[in-house]
């Protein structure tokens, strides 16, 4: 189809008015205290028939008592104009204002108004402030003294304490200084005003509280690279601290009362000593703590090729740091295969690194091991698995809900079935995917608890041709269980593509009250029972026992096996009519909190719930129930 494109003028002719004069708008000069304490009323000057013309010169002049005219406005705008003359620290006696209007050079209008400015006389002086406030700290009252005529102005008092209190004073600005005290002390604060003769005093009663922090020690040495320090910290009242050095890792940093800082180090990579601050706030008191730390040996570096042996990598090589950890690896792929990490010999052997490996000057080349996928791998779970019935289950990678692939029932004719199963040891709760395309009612995919084969005995089931559904199955009792899925056709005919899938199976382990007791840090814990459950030894919650990038506490929140670096929390998309849909895996369903954020760009400073069809960038956030 050819596009024709026309260019088409439009001529525009501007419009011209008849008459180049206007009648303005009232012209008001306000005379107040910047503040909004109006002095008096304010003075109008109205040209209500004027025939200002645009163009005009419009010119507000000031002249003081015994003074000469000084311009205090000019404007050609033909709107309405406004000011503001502050009239509380002018000279008292009369003030004139003059408006005029200027055209070509030649006054067409002049209006003048009179102020009369009041001699002050001093009534009283009023403090404002605080009634109380933490020794070792600082607050700030202000004095204002107030004229007979009700005005307002600001005057400067003497200030002074009414008794001498031994670490508390004050200094001409009316600032009330305490030092750390660990008794509450009070004081009478006086301040004294003089305005021509007349002599006024205002007293306040203020409450100085006891406030103390104290750190120890003052600097402390570090030439360890591992280990938990601490650090004495006193304080009258609740803590925090934060570290300006990237290096130094607070463990804990807050607290109430009396108790500990915990902190530890990364290796200085430096061949000088270097140093850093902790610092501290209790309530408004601040103190800081100066960390040192001894010089580094001379950071020796090693490139590392990473080869892929027949798949593909995201990057092929990577510059290490000899003695520091790996932390990022590269992210392999080939087709029907599942990637089993990074070796330092080819089909899996050698030694296999992960993250949390400590890198040498002998290791140069890495290589990918690959292996065939299992049941398990396609089902993105831990258990083991079985066969059973006339056909087995199959492996299929045209059709996921979780990861890239799925397990589908296995091919039957009428009146047969196939069967998969697991055992798993209660009590806990089973999550999954499934989906059907079958016959409705007559064929069906069944989930058991045990060995039974009838149809009453099914935990539940899916017939007919379904989108991905997912179920949940909780087993209070302890000991043994066989969950068996089970597709069964019936005597006749067929639908669909006469099978059903499964994925996404994640068997979540529950624990009694006496076994929630686990190891933490912070505000991170995890049950002894589940650490028991998957063999891990480490005493830290945020340490990683699989050197996958995430931490064990990180993977007993998301639900995946912290002893398998290829089991960690991943965020599936797919397109659905333009929008992106995301599928966490593994997916505990309503056992967690699962929300989708999205942005546009990373530079955004706001992620977005829910998720929208313009963002690029996802990330999702797992909260406990």
């Amino acid at each position: 189809m050819q596009i024709l494109l026309m260019m088409i003028t439009v001529l525009i002719t501007p419009f011209v008015f008849a008459s180049d004069a206007f009648v303005s708008t009232p012209f008001r000069l306000d005379m107040r205290l910047d503040e909004g304490v109006r002095v008096a009323e304010p003075a109008e000057i109205i040209h209500a028939n004027a025939e200002w013309a645009e163009g005009d010169v419009a010119v507000v002049t000031h002249t003081p008592p015994g003074g000469e005219p000084s311009t205090l406005h000019t404007t050609t705008s033909m709107g309405a104009e406004s000011f503001v003359w502050d009239a509380l620290h002018s000279v008292a006696g009369e003030h004139i204002f003059t408006h005029t209007v200027r055209r070509d050079g030649n006054i067409v209008d002049t209006l003048s108004v009179t102020f009369t400015v009041p001699e002050p006389t001093l009534n009283a002086v009023r403090i404002f402030g605080p009634s109380e406030l933490y020794s070792g700290n600082a607050a700030q009252y202000v004095c204002m003294g107030y004229f007979s005529d009700d005005s307002g102005r600001e005057v400067v008092p003497e200030w002074s304490i009414v008794e001498s209190v031994s670490g508390i004073d004050v200094d001409q600005n009316g600032c009330l200084l305490a030092e750390q005290s660990t008794s509450d002390q009070s004081v009478t604060l006086r301040a004294v005003a003089t305005l021509n003769g007349n002599v006024t005093t205002n007293e306040l009663e203020v409450a100085v509280l006891a406030a103390y922090l104290t750190v120890k020690p003052t600097a402390l040495s570090v030439t360890k690279t591992d280990g938990e320090y601490t650090v004495s910290v006193a304080c009258s009242g609740a803590w925090t601290a934060e570290s300006n050095a990237d290096w130094i890792k607070l463990l804990k940093s807050s607290g109430e009362g009396d108790g500990l800082l915990g902190f530890d180090v990364e290796r200085n990579p430096e061949t000088s000593t270097r140093k850093g601050t902790i610092s501290f706030k209790c309530g408004t008191l601040s103190a800081k703590l100066t960390v040192k730390q001894a010089a580094g040996d001379a950071i020796v570096k090693v490139m590392v090729a990473f080869d892929a042996q027949g798949g593909s990598a995201n990057y092929t090589s990577h510059e290490y740091i000899v003695g520091e950890k790996y932390g990022t690896l590269p992210y392999a792929t080939k087709s029907g295969k599942v990637f089993g990490g990074w070796w330092t010999q080819p089909s899996g052997q050698g030694v296999r690194v992960i993250a949390t490996s400590d890198v040498t000057d002998s290791v140069t080349k890495l290589y990918a091991y690959w292996r065939d996928a299992t049941t398990a791998d396609a089902l993105d779970g831990a258990l083991d698995w079985a066969d059973d019935g006339d056909a087995v289950w199959m492996i299929d990678s045209t059709m996921s809900k979780s990861g890239s692939t799925s397990m589908r029932s296995g091919a039957i004719g009428d009146n047969e079935s196939t069967v998969l199963m697991t055992e798993v040891t209660g009590p806990g709760t089973l999550s999954f995917w499934w989906r059907s395309s079958c016959e409705e009612y007559f064929d069906q995919l069944m989930l058991f608890d045990g060995m039974s084969d009838n149809e009453d005995d099914a935990v539940m089931s899916i017939s007919g041709e379904t989108a991905w559904e997912h179920r949940t199955y909780s087993i209070a009792d302890s000991g043994t269980h066989v969950i068996r899925w089970v597709f069964r056709k019936d005597e006749f005919d067929g639908a669909g593509r006469d099978c059903a899938w499964l994925d996404g199976v994640v068997w979540m382990p529950a624990f009694a009250p006496d076994e929630m007791t686990g190891e933490s840090t912070g505000e991170h814990i995890v049950p002894m029972a589940w650490k028991n459950h998957y063999s891990i030894t480490s005493a830290n919650p945020d340490s990683d026992s699989d050197g996958d990038g995430m931490s064990d506490w990180e993977e007993y929140v998301a639900g995946s096996n912290p002893s398998d670096p290829g089991s960690k929390f991943t965020l599936n998309i797919s397109m659905e009519n333009g929008t992106p849909e995301l599928q966490p895996t593994p997916y505990l369903g309503g056992q967690r909190e699962y929300i989708i954020e999205g942005k546009e760009n990373l530079a955004d400073k706001d992620w977005v719930s829910p998720i929208k069809p313009s963002h690029r960038f996802f990330r999702a956030r797992v909260n406990m129930k």
